[in-house]
């Protein structure tokens, strides 16, 4: 995509308030929609989403021509690149959206057991989105899946590039999605500098580190978000105990890919000088087993996209100072230039190595050790891609600790950036942000946090001491609780999950009960009776405990006699303690309860197994503690969880 010009400094300043201009309306209509909310419904965004994989379906044929027209792209380049990656993120996102729009629980804290904390995953509003031209339909349909799936309503903007892709999903996309959310606008930079004046909520752009910096300082002023899948130059290193045969078929596969015109080409290659002559006699071979003697006749070749960058790429090599061994042809015309590899070149100030080729041009740099050939790409800006091929795990390892770039191939090119479950994106000059799968979603959701504290005798109590006047011992109960809370973290699965939601209804419902008797009897007495719930949880905290029945729970919450201890509900065979238990005793018995537990499921599956040896059967876990059960509290407190603040007097226990 050619690059917007950048906004001079006054017209930056008058952008801050967006100025009225033809987008202007068009994105207030996108406003109003998601403002009602419609973007928001799963059932919405599942239908958007299968609507857009039906037009890479039964649209494949204009794809492809408008591929063909625009790029000379083979269909295979096509068929795999602009629809069938998308098809597969859309089905992938497809599986997973509910999932992935699933609010994120934080675990149950054993000091704030009334309180529920999670993360939210929101869309962000009305989304830019700026394609680019070597994959015009990936780059900018994949992006969009992700911004479908999040909730959010989007403004597509392919590149001027390749027009006849542009106009195609122009003519498409209001035929399949939404249009009251869904809105592509075609047209040469200046469309992209006027859109970019508009207040958009996130922006996401493919294409050069040229155009990303005309991108973001656009978005400044108004302070948008964006993500900029950029590119760079991406080193290749073959290290001397690599397979050169392989990795000379591997690394020009990933060069000839769409002309060398990816942002994850291998821009040059790293190795010492025997294994740079034996590369070359491999390649030789390996090129006219691809594509024949002619190369130019192969229908697996595309060619240029235009005149701009056949000169550019044309002036590359006629101002470098190294030697060509293979290739060099080409042909105006038919914007056409054969894979051409460069010797001999300077790291430092050759013409070949001050940017990002982009075409179908490798350079090969001779370095005498790993040493040098870290120190080359590192004085580089750091790139989207590195690629390492050897069969030395320390060298690998010593160029992965020595180095940054956006993702890492080791042994192959290219395949990295469509690994399922793997994150693409850059760093530095490269890019910032990342897609793909879940990243997607990830990229085009906002986490928002919220916490719910109920406004009961039990959470009342727990906030007074936040509360002035603050005295030596509400500091050090403070203090004390913040250094301690992380550690009384209870991490529990689904169903434990529904359980421990079930006991702050059992502890709302008795702070509504405490909170209409009388205090004067003291924090203590006050919260005798529900300190004997906490004794409960350990069912709670386990998967495999039995759920505490909640109308028994209330009954006796209920009930007059201060002497019922709610920890009989769940006990069999126990008689109830007169005492009320504190919040160690149920650490001590969560704790036992979820070893004992663990050993009865190891016990059972070693039983079940045909060669196992017969085994004792396994003790069911009392709720006194063992010597070789360390219990909760003393597991993560050190040194000595005797000599700890009275924090648990909250829960009915003044003396530790």
């Amino acid at each position: 995509m050619a690059s917007p010009r950048v906004p001079h400094q006054d017209e930056a300043h008058k952008s801050r308030i967006p100025g009225e201009n033809k987008f202007t309306e068009m994105l207030s209509d996108l406003r109003s929609s998601f403002n009602t909310g419609i973007t928001r419904s799963l059932a919405f965004r599942i239908e958007q989403l299968t609507n857009l994989k039906r037009m890479l379906t039964e649209c494949e044929d204009q794809i492809l021509s408008a591929l063909k027209e625009d790029l000379h792209k083979s269909e295979i380049d096509g068929k795999l690149v602009d629809i069938k990656f998308i098809q597969v993120d859309i089905d992938s996102m497809l599986v997973n959206l509910k999932k992935y729009a699933a609010d994120k629980k934080l675990p149950l804290n054993l000091l704030t057991l009334t309180d529920k904390g999670y993360v939210r995953k929101e869309p962000f509003g009305v989304v830019l989105l700026l394609g680019t031209w070597n994959y015009p339909f990936q780059s900018s349909l994949q992006p969009m899946v992700g911004a479908i799936a999040a909730g959010n309503c989007v403004v597509l903007k392919p590149s001027e590039v390749a027009p006849t892709s542009a106009d195609t999903m122009a003519l498409l996309l209001p035929r399949y999605l939404d249009q009251k959310c869904y809105r592509v606008v075609t047209g040469d930079a200046e469309t992209a500098k006027e859109l970019l004046r508009n207040k958009f909520d996130y922006v996401f752009c493919i294409g050069s580190a040229q155009v990303g910096r005309s991108v973001m300082q656009a978005a400044a002023p108004h302070l948008t978000p964006v993500t900029l899948e950029l590119g760079g130059k991406n080193p290749c290193y073959i290290d001397k105990s690599a397979d050169f045969k392989i990795a000379a078929k591997r690394i020009l596969w990933g060069k000839s890919l769409n002309q060398g015109q990816v942002c994850i080409s291998p821009d040059y290659i790293i190795c010492p000088e025997d294994a740079k002559e034996e590369f070359l006699r491999i390649a030789k071979g390996i090129l006219g087993e691809f594509f024949g003697k002619d190369c130019q006749k192969s229908k697996d070749l595309p060619r240029i996209v235009n005149k701009r960058h056949f000169y550019r790429l044309k002036k590359l090599l006629e101002d470098t100072k190294g030697t060509i061994s293979i290739g060099g042809n080409m042909n105006e015309d038919d914007l056409w230039i054969e894979p051409t590899i460069v010797v001999n070149v300077n790291p430092d100030n050759d013409a070949l190595m001050q940017e990002e080729i982009f075409g179908p041009i490798l350079p090969i740099i001779s370095c005498s050790s790993i040493t040098e050939a870290i120190r080359i790409i590192r004085s580089k800006p750091k790139p989207l891609a590195l690629y390492i091929f050897s069969n030395d795990k320390k060298c690998t390892q010593e160029i992965l600790e020595s180095t940054s770039s956006g993702n890492v191939c080791v042994n192959n090119v290219v395949w990295q950036a469509n690994w399922v479950g793997l994150p693409f994106g850059g760093v530095g000059d490269s890019g910032m942000g990342n897609f793909h799968g879940k990243y997607s979603f990830n990229t085009f959701s906002h986490r928002r946090s919220v916490l719910e504290r109920k406004m009961d005798y039990l959470s009342e109590k727990m906030c007074e001491i936040t509360y002035p006047p603050y005295t030596n011992s509400k500091q050090k109960v403070l203090l004390w609780f913040m250094e301690h809370f992380e550690k009384f973290d209870v991490p529990i699965g689904e169903q434990a999950q529904k359980q421990a939601d079930k006991l702050r209804e059992i502890l709302a419902i008795m702070g509504k009960t405490r909170s209409k008797l009388s205090s004067s009897a003291g924090l203590e007495t006050s919260m005798a009776r529900p300190t004997r719930v906490a004794s409960s949880i350990s069912s709670f905290s386990s998967l495999d405990g039995d759920v505490l029945d909640l109308t028994k729970q209330i009954e006796l919450l209920e009930s007059p006699s201060r002497e019922t201890d709610v920890a009989a509900v769940n006990s069999k065979g126990s008689e109830p303690s007169q005492k009320p238990r504190s919040i160690f005793s149920f650490m001590r018995r969560y704790s036992t309860s979820r070893t004992s537990t663990k050993n009865i499921q190891h016990s059972e599956m070693v039983s079940s197994s045909g060669n196992a040896r017969p085994s004792t059967p396994a003790k069911v876990p009392t709720s006194a503690p063992t010597k070789q059960h360390k219990s909760f509290i003393e597991s993560r407190l050190q040194p000595n969880p005797k000599r700890l603040p009275p924090i648990l007097k909250i829960y009915g226990r003044s003396n530790l």
